[in-house]
């Protein structure tokens, strides 16, 4: 059966002893059960402020029910008296914010320090003498290409000098010098050019004739222009001064027609720009160094080592020619060999980037490397070898 509250007539529970709504109790208390009463406000020890601006509600019990504000632990009279009391209707205090100040506090500290870093930094550099910095020019000797000629070193000056007598001839173009030289059997013969072509011819007089004609600039400007002639009974050379050559208005070029004999010891050519050619020329040793130029040899006997940077080498060979090894080299440029036939010789050719062509006649196969093609065989019953090495260019061997 269900009980009501005799106070309020609320709904009870089995085993309630306080009514919900109104806090009345249900049954009756023994002496140690009874609830709390409360005193008469003179026998209070402690009274409490009455709240400003507040009034009671009306019609209501002092005691809220079980289920308003939950469960409360227990706490001792002194510590409740220390709480400080707010009056009912303040605002809440201000959350906690010493967290937020601490990180703003470290952040300051933070620009502070940077600032003065920065600030001391700049007045320990500010503060430095200036210091002069010398770079210095590094010594470096840059190498000539391999296998290529090098300047040629100063003459001294001959007994005669090459610009008297009736053997100059002056034009308004050119001036012509020609003058020939005794030399004996078994000589030398040496050239050292800057800019020009060189024509060598052998012939069978035992005496050599130099031609020089000096092309460009005005007549006084030509005559300035130094040969220098080194003469003995058996050598003969002649040198072209590059410090004089450069003058205001000087010869654009000086070119060499050089006849010699052909039972020489040893022809020797140098220049920077030149075109290169012999024709018929029996001598023990022949060297050709050009850095800008094209080389040609017919019929060509000895031993032979021509160079060039850049420029194309064409040789045509007799068979009474190939006395000698003979080796051809080219930094960029094509060589082109003619064999007359009947020609015996060991061929070695290779080119790093280039193409080799062998006649079949030959019977020579061109084999491809990792880098470049190579030429190796016999032609005919062997014989002197004939070299040839290219880095940039083509090679053709024909007959």
């Amino acid at each position: 059966m269900t009980e009501h509250c005799s106070n309020c007539g609320a709904e009870l529970f089995a085993g309630q002893q306080f009514c919900r709504a109104c806090g009345a109790p249900t049954r009756q208390f023994s002496g140690e059960e009874l609830p709390t009463q409360m005193l008469p406000p003179s026998q209070q020890q402690v009274q409490q402020p009455t709240p400003l601006n507040t009034s009671p509600l009306p019609n209501r019990a002092t005691s809220d029910p079980v289920y308003g504000t939950g469960y409360q632990s227990y706490q001792s009279p002194a510590v409740q008296q220390q709480r400080p009391t707010s009056p009912v209707g303040a605002p809440p205090p201000p959350p906690h914010r010493r967290r937020s100040r601490v990180w703003l506090y470290a952040v300051l500290g933070l620009l502070v320090f940077c600032g003065g870093a920065t600030l001391a930094a700049i007045v320990f550099f500010t503060k430095q003498p200036q210091r002069v910095v010398k770079i210095m020019r590094p010594n470096v000797t840059v190498p000539m290409p391999p296998n290529m000629p090098s300047m040629p070193p100063t003459l001294e000056v001959g007994d005669d000098a090459l610009m008297e007598g009736e053997d100059t001839e002056v034009s308004n173009q050119q001036t012509i010098i020609t003058k020939t030289y005794p030399l004996a059997k078994d000589g030398s013969f040496e050239l050292h050019n800057i800019s020009g072509n060189i024509t060598v011819e052998g012939w069978d007089e035992q005496q050599a004739e130099v031609k020089i004609i000096k092309r460009g600039g005005s007549a006084e400007a030509r005559d300035a222009l130094k040969i220098m002639r080194e003469q003995s009974a058996n050598r003969l050379r002649f040198n072209t001064m590059p410090e004089t050559r450069t003058g205001g208005g000087g010869p654009h070029e000086v070119e060499y027609q050089v006849k010699l004999p052909r039972n020489l010891r040893e022809l020797e050519i140098v220049s920077n720009n030149s075109n290169v050619e012999l024709i018929n020329v029996n001598t023990t040793s022949i060297s050709i160094n050009v850095q800008r130029g094209n080389i040609e040899l017919e019929d060509v006997s000895g031993t032979v080592n021509s160079r060039t940077t850049k420029g194309n080498t064409k040789v045509l060979l007799s068979e009474a020619a190939r006395t000698a090894p003979q080796v051809f080299n080219s930094i960029s440029g094509n060589i082109e060999l003619e064999l007359a036939p009947g020609t015996n010789a060991e061929l070695k050719a290779e080119t790093i980037n280039g193409d080799i062509e062998v006649d079949e006649d030959f019977g020579i196969k061109v084999e491809k490397r990792m880098i470049g093609q190579q030429a190796v065989g016999r032609i005919g019953a062997g014989g002197p070898p004939i070299v040839v090495k290219v880095i940039s260019g083509n090679i053709k061997i024909k007959s």
